[in-house]
């Protein structure tokens, strides 16, 4: 087999240096990495040089394919994919997404949140360090130029970053392809000898980003949107520095995963830094897919500005209240995962469990959510937002019910609310 291209093989390892916080390869040691593979020209390319890089320091390897099942081709591809994946003796899975009817004119949308969800739940199951989906520098320039478009502020137009922590969790999502071409890619699978596959739905001018890749490919000047990009991403960077220090030094997650902050202090932030604590913070405990918007954030801010003591909103999957001179905010109750069968290190995107220690998980009380205030001191404000889950009335620890047995775990809240930019040069 040819040896990777040293240009690509130097580019590739310098990116992964730089995602995993580590110049000492000897860290890689003992992760675990899951590569998304659709099998088209991006991620197979990832798939064989994180295989390569990944198997030389010490790491272990898992690549994913998803059958969406909305092609009819489409079981037969990701069987072929595995055909290539077990040629280079890499590991490959495929998950078949099992759906019912999907609503015309938003299949590429249910697809992509289905692929991460399924995913996501793989590299729970496996302990995964880090994920690593294919998204190259034609893609960056395409979400600056659709963001552009859709008159996103300075803090949109940086773009992906090329490194997320992820909400909750403890996968990281990382790009390290955001600073390659994908002709270089296309031209280093030729130089292999790999073939990929073609999805049709990239030529189908339907598709919003579609027609922003074509316009892109016939004229513009793709260095000079790459230099702005660059730019604004140092500077979301810096910005994101400043949110970390706030949320590190004011804001406390506790037991019951719901965070608390001093209403005065996140009154003194800036506009911009308001809606950057308040957009991790919902997306963290939210428990959505994406974060918020800035449009409704904005408004949400105004309401806090005058919200009194003893009151409470709700927004992005979450209650927000307001209790003496601090803010309160937690996952509103119908928000919160629905009992599962299957063991799990983490669930409702908040919680770890013990592994080992349950056989499932039951939702308790969500229906009779007032009964549980003596648990919390008859604090009515506060138990709609953690109601539904049971504790102990000896010392309030939240617990998970073993469904088969009746046996009690303890766990823990395991959410992210700091992250920061990571932009490939």
């Amino acid at each position: 087999m040819p040896h990777m291209s040293s240009e690509l093989e130097k580019k590739f390892a310098s990116n992964m240096n730089r995602l995993l916080s580590t110049g000492d390869l000897c860290d890689v040691k003992g992760k675990v990495f899951v590569s998304a593979l659709s099998g088209g020209p991006d991620s197979t390319s990832l798939a064989i040089l994180a295989d390569q890089w990944i198997h030389a320091n010490g790491g272990k390897l898992f690549t994913v394919t998803v059958d969406h099942a909305l092609r009819q081709e489409s079981a037969e591809e990701a069987k072929t994919v595995g055909s290539w994946m077990k040629e280079r003796n890499i590991d490959h899975r495929i998950i078949k997404w099992d759906h019912g009817a999907i609503p015309c004119g938003r299949k590429q949308v249910y697809a992509r949140q289905a692929r991460y969800d399924l995913i996501f739940d793989f590299c729970s199951e496996v302990g995964a360090d880090y994920l690593l989906v294919a998204h190259t520098l034609d893609d960056q320039l395409e979400t600056h130029l659709i963001r552009q478009e859709s008159h996103s502020g300075d803090y949109g137009l940086a773009g992906m970053s090329a490194s997320i922590k992820l909400p909750a969790g403890d996968v990281v999502l990382a790009r390290p392809l955001l600073n390659v071409y994908k002709k270089e890619l296309i031209e280093y699978l030729i130089a292999e000898g790999q073939k990929w596959v073609e999805d049709p739905s990239n030529l189908d001018q339907r598709y919003k980003r579609v027609r922003v890749r074509t316009a892109l490919a016939r004229n513009a000047d793709k260095a000079a949107i790459f230099r702005r990009i660059l730019e604004l991403g140092r500077a979301r960077q810096e910005l994101d520095r400043l949110v970390n220090n706030f949320i590190e030094g004011l804001v406390e997650v506790n037991r019951f995963g719901y965070a608390i902050f001093p209403a005065d202090k996140f009154h003194e932030l800036s506009h911009q830094m308001q809606r950057r604590t308040m957009k991790r913070l919902l997306w963290s405990l939210g428990g959505k897919q994406y974060p918020a918007s800035d449009d409704r954030l904005i408004s949400t801010i105004e309401q806090m500005q005058r919200l009194p003591a003893g009151k409470k909103i709700n927004f992005s999957g979450c209650l927000l209240a307001k209790r003496k001179d601090c803010f309160h905010i937690m996952r509103e109750l119908r928000g919160i995962d629905n009992a599962k069968t299957a063991q799990k290190a983490f669930w409702d995107r908040r919680f770890f469990v013990p592994s080992g220690n349950i056989s499932g998980i039951m939702r308790a009380g969500l229906e009779k959510a007032a009964k549980l205030r003596d648990f919390y001191e008859n604090d009515s404000m506060l138990v709609e937002g953690f109601g539904s889950i049971p504790v102990t009335k000896k010392d309030r620890r939240p617990l998970l019910l073993n469904a088969a047995e009746s046996d009690m775990a303890v766990f823990r809240p395991l959410v992210n609310l700091t992250d920061e930019f990571v932009y490939l040069s």
